[in-house]
């Protein structure tokens, strides 16, 4: 059975703003969690954030609204690029990189 069988997404995220040095990947780290998703988040050199995410279609959804956070004194995603990948492992758990 491959992913696309039971329905599993992987997805790579490109997350612009102020997203650097303000709990982002701590953040993203813990709604990848609570949705069981599986993959990584790290900083860019570029000041971006690269998440790479794997789950369910459901589980992808709202872990997609969740990561589109905008606080005043915290991070700030302005501009959020996605990548649909094919043929990608599940990977066994989620890393900040």
């Amino acid at each position: 059975m491959n992913e696309a069988d039971n329905g599993v997404q992987t997805i790579l995220f490109e997350v612009h703003g102020f997203v650097q040095g303000v709990g982002y990947r701590a953040y993203v780290s813990s709604i990848a969690n609570k949705y069981g998703i599986k993959g990584y988040v790290k900083n860019m050199p570029d000041g971006s954030v690269e998440i790479l995410a794997s789950g369910n279609k459901a589980a992808l959804s709202a872990f997609r609204q969740a990561i589109k956070i905008d606080q005043e004194n915290g991070p700030q995603v302005k501009q959020m690029q996605e990548k649909a990948l094919e043929g990608r492992q599940l990977l066994s758990s989620f890393k900040i990189l």
